[in-house]
């Protein structure tokens, strides 16, 4: 019974010195005490190598230190554990820079996942090295990428400032940046009329010398002044654009649409109180007609909706447009404006069905059939959108929205290295918005993070407050998990679009992700009151019922999406990770194999089979998942996850060339050096190991990791005396070493050199008697060893030390050595035990028994009792039951507990008294 219970209580006390030191080395850190925090951590990471926050810590410590090449080393270990760089990369790239590490720092901003603020750092630390290195050349480039921002005003926006912009003449883009700024007025619609005239084929000379053409020969013609004005406010020529509707509204003074133009324009030249006010003249106007009236003009219909939709009433206007494309159905303006509603409600459904119920009306508007493109390509129909653009290629092949759209079915295709050639050669003379963005998608969807920030970033410079850059920036910031900051661009959008489905969705998703699940369900929850079908809706709503605890509410409505839908890929995944987290295999497999088929060859799915398979034991079809994943994967740290997987399954050899490959791309890799010695030894291949383990002695000869390995290579090879040796020389070295102190307790429970053990950790204990582990550690070895006497005095110091988290099986072992000595005392301390872990069968086991020898027999059984029902193969246990009945003259009860504490085969220190009793009845 003790043995088990000093082996569980060890087990327990690992963890529990490591997240314990990992607070006590964060606290020393902050408090700038580095070498209390040293110690702390190397107790952590002697424990736990894994402990990623620990091994970040221990990097910044050793820099504290001035130790810079062993820092670096930790640092660059944490990044290849799975670190985001961007909490480490101003320390490393500053230690790369001191210890003249060049290229290593402008290896660094090149990285993928670099936040611009990180990228910024590594920008003037890679000027600073190439200046370092006399590449002046280059040293300008970063420093200029570093210092380059783009104006804050919008009025710095004009054609020939965006064309120096794109040439990245920034000093000449300025100058004509601010001389813009006298015609562009601070309103994001004046960008939403520039796009619209790159949707009509993005040839403004020649749309606007149309327009003019027209007018001069018939100036009263309304629709060609509409034209005009319409063409003059997307060439910016507010004046002009305005002198043409004043003419109009002279003529006609009730014109609603060139009051909605007029509108606009005052919006654009930052009158937005007269702009406001004509829309809501339009509106009030339009309610004093009667329904008769309105319905016999539908054109009134979509003034209407027009005016609600510049006020963001989208309900409003969806209504009015519905009737006006059903009167009209051919009437592309209201098409495309109802298209756009749909899309801003996140009714995509609604939009895709429109569109494609208009298909051969739309085949050639450039515009219309981008969006049906975009639609199909969202909905990963890449065959139908490929269609789509076929018939415009020949129209539009030279368009920026074209281009664009080829750009995007490339990237979708997995053909990024084209897209990016495409989008490059196609650079537009003029700003583009949507170039831009489709760039910084681009580069998101290729993992470029601080590049696409910093297209973001440059964007909201030139306009704080346009919808679609402040939805990029968020959607870009919940791709890199930062919660808190999305929900801050969200809420400026919610500011502008208090309706905004695609803000809303997505300050739900942070919020849950925040775990402020009552404010993501009260969105959701509204969210699906107006759109009741809306499957990314659903989901939503299902994963946050997942993090509230309502696992079987979550599971049902993600089984009805998926029964109605079966290719719906957002549920099967959320299904499937579910199933998985509950240990429900089968179904989880269900629908990973559903993935897989839409999906072939995702690595992220094959991963996930193979996990399932390894939940299941079931390892050879975990091996066969492995078998493709090894020919999906290629980064060292995705390989070096395979291999630990790899393990799991028994494939051993396969996890060998796993880690070989991984080494390959990057041989220096201390860590993966460790794992393929580790698994060199437990293979038996000794040859391999001493090769890679001699290589790392030269190296790092009193490494306390290596000096452990080289006593695992040695214990292998059952030479137990040697590899004692090496685990004392790597405790001496690390006294906090807690995994080699583990190996050294279990040698010397086999009678392994027992004097030099204990003479080590006497000394250790001298010279630190507050290292809690090891004075546990010696005090379970001499109670296992029957000097319990010695052991008392360990276990009473331990009893002192505040918060010491495995205390209960401390003070359960120091009651059963009291049994001897006090029972009184002994009961005492075994309470006190029950009182801290009342879950412990041996902690419940030994109270009962202590109240039975001190005569306490009815309370006494049935504490015996429970702690049966709990560990019902011990036979200590059955023999105290006995013993107790015995004692309450319940005979033949006790026989029965006696002869199966004496049936069962394990070992236990009473059987002798236990044949005894038995005998004596």
């Amino acid at each position: 019974m003790r043995s088990l219970l000093i082996a569980s209580t060890l087990l327990l006390s690992l963890n529990s010195y490591a997240f314990n030191d990992f607070e006590k080395a964060l606290t020393s850190y902050n408090k700038n005490e580095v070498d209390e925090a040293y110690v702390h951590l190397k107790n952590v990471l002697k424990n736990d190598e894994d402990n990623l926050p620990a091994i970040v810590l221990m990097g910044r410590v050793l820099l504290q230190k001035g130790l810079y090449l062993e820092g670096i080393e930790v640092l660059q270990e944490a990044l290849f554990r799975g670190a985001d760089i961007n909490f480490l990369v101003n320390d490393l790239s500053s230690a790369l820079m001191l210890t003249n590490s060049y290229d290593e720092v402008i290896k660094l901003s090149s990285d993928k996942n670099l936040t611009p603020a990180s990228q910024l750092t590594t920008f003037l630390l890679s000027g600073n090295a190439y200046s370092a290195m006399k590449d002046l050349d280059n040293a300008k480039v970063y420093y200029k990428k570093a210092y380059a921002l783009a104006p804050n005003d919008l009025r710095t926006i004009s054609a020939l400032a965006a064309h120096e912009l794109n040439q990245n003449n920034y000093s000449d883009a300025d100058n004509l940046i601010a001389k813009a700024q006298i015609l562009f007025p601070n309103d994001s619609r004046v960008w939403n009329l520039k796009g619209q005239l790159h949707d009509k084929r993005s040839e403004f000379d020649l749309a606007l010398q149309a327009y003019k053409q027209g007018y001069e020969v018939n100036p009263d013609d309304p629709f060609i002044q509409r034209a005009l004005a319409n063409a003059y406010a997307n060439a910016n020529n507010t004046e002009e654009a305005l002198s043409l509707i004043e003419n109009i509204l002279k003529e006609t003074p009730d014109d609603p649409f060139a009051k909605l133009l007029k509108s606009r324009l005052f919006a654009y030249s930052s009158r937005e109180e007269e702009a406001n006010q004509i829309l809501v003249d339009i509106s009030q106007k339009l309610s004093l007609l009667s329904d008769k009236q309105r319905n016999s003009n539908a054109s009134l219909s979509l003034v209407a909706g027009t005016s609600a939709y510049l006020q963001n009433n989208l309900e409003l206007a969806q209504k009015e447009l519905q009737f006006y494309v059903q009167e009209q159905p051919q009437d592309l303006s209201g098409i495309s404006l109802l298209v756009d509603i749909y899309l801003r409600q996140g009714q995509s459904s609604k939009a895709f069905e429109l569109l494609e119920s208009k298909n051969k009306i739309i085949q050639y508007n450039l515009s219309l059939s981008i969006k049906l493109f975009e639609l199909y390509l969202n909905d990963n129909k890449i065959y139908k959108a490929e269609q789509i653009l076929s018939p415009l290629e020949k129209s539009y092949g030279k368009h920026l929205p074209f281009i664009l759209a080829k750009v995007n079915l490339l990237a979708k295709s997995n053909q990024l290295g084209k897209a990016i050639e495409l989008l490059n050669e196609n650079k537009p003379k003029d700003f583009s918005s949507a170039y831009f963005l489709t760039k910084g998608l681009l580069f998101a969807s290729n993992n470029q993070m601080p590049e696409a920030h910093k297209v973001a970033d440059d964007l909201l410079k030139i306009n704080i407050k346009n919808v679609d850059y402040l939805s990029f920036k968020a959607s870009l910031l919940l791709k890199n998990s930062r919660w808190t900051e999305a929900l801050n661009f969200l809420n400026q959008i919610l500011e502008l679009q208090p309706n905004n489905f695609n803000a809303l969705f997505n300050s739900a998703t942070a919020n849950a992700a925040l775990s402020k699940f009552e404010d993501a369900k009260k969105i959701s929850v509204h969210l699906l009151e107006t759109q009741p079908d809306n499957l990314s809706l659903k989901v939503l709503n299902a994963k946050i019922d997942r993090d509230m605890g309502n696992i079987d509410q979550a599971k049902e409505v993600l089984t009805q999406i998926i029964d109605k839908n079966s290719t719906y890929i957002p549920a099967l995944e959320t299904l499937m990770e579910l199933n998985y987290q509950q240990k429900e295999y089968k179904e989880a497999l269900e629908q990973a194999d559903r993935l897989s088929k839409l999906s072939f060859l995702n690595a992220k799915y094959i991963k996930m089979k193979a996990q399932i398979y390894l939940g299941l034991d079931d390892f050879t079809n975990a091996k066969k998942q492995l078998q493709l994943l090894s020919g999906v994967v290629t980064t060292p740290r995705d390989i070096f996850i395979m291999s630990q997987m790899q393990i799991q399954a028994n494939d051993i050899s396969g996890a060998k060339k796993s880690l070989e490959k991984a080494l390959s791309i990057e041989p220096d890799n201390i860590f993966i050096q460790r794992s393929l010695v580790k698994l060199e030894i437990d293979l038996g291949d000794f040859s391999e190991a001493d090769t890679i383990l001699t290589a790392l002695e030269k190296k790092r000869k009193l490494d306390p990791n290596i000096l452990m390995l080289r006593g695992d290579y040695y214990l292998k090879k059952g030479n137990k005396v040697t590899a004692q040796k090496l685990y004392l020389k790597a405790l001496n070295q690390d006294n906090n070493f807690h995994r080699v102190l583990l190996k050294l307790y279990q040698l010397a429970l086999n009678k392994v050199e027992e004097p030099s053990f204990t003479a080590t950790l006497q000394n250790i204990l001298t010279k630190n008697p507050n290292n809690y582990l090891m004075r546990t550690v010696y005090a379970d070895y001499l109670l296992s060893n029957g000097n319990a006497q010695e052991a008392k005095v360990h276990y009473e110091k331990l009893i002192t030390v505040d918060n010491l988290i495995n205390k209960a099986s401390i003070l359960n072992n120091l009651a059963n050595i009291y049994i001897t000595i006090d029972l009184n005392k002994a009961e005492l301390y075994s309470k006190q035990s029950m009182e801290l872990d009342n879950n412990s069968s041996a902690i419940i086991d030994t109270y009962g028994w202590i109240l039975s020898l001190n005569n306490k027999f009815d309370e006494s059984l049935s504490i015996l009792r429970k702690a049966y029902s709990m560990d019902s193969n011990n036979p200590s246990i059955n023999y105290h039951i006995g013993y107790t009945l015995v004692k309450l003259n319940r005979i033949e009860e006790a026989k029965r507990e006696l002869k199966q504490s004496l049936a069962n085969k394990n070992r236990f220190t009473e059987r002798e008294d236990a044949q005894k009793l038995l005998n004596s009845l």
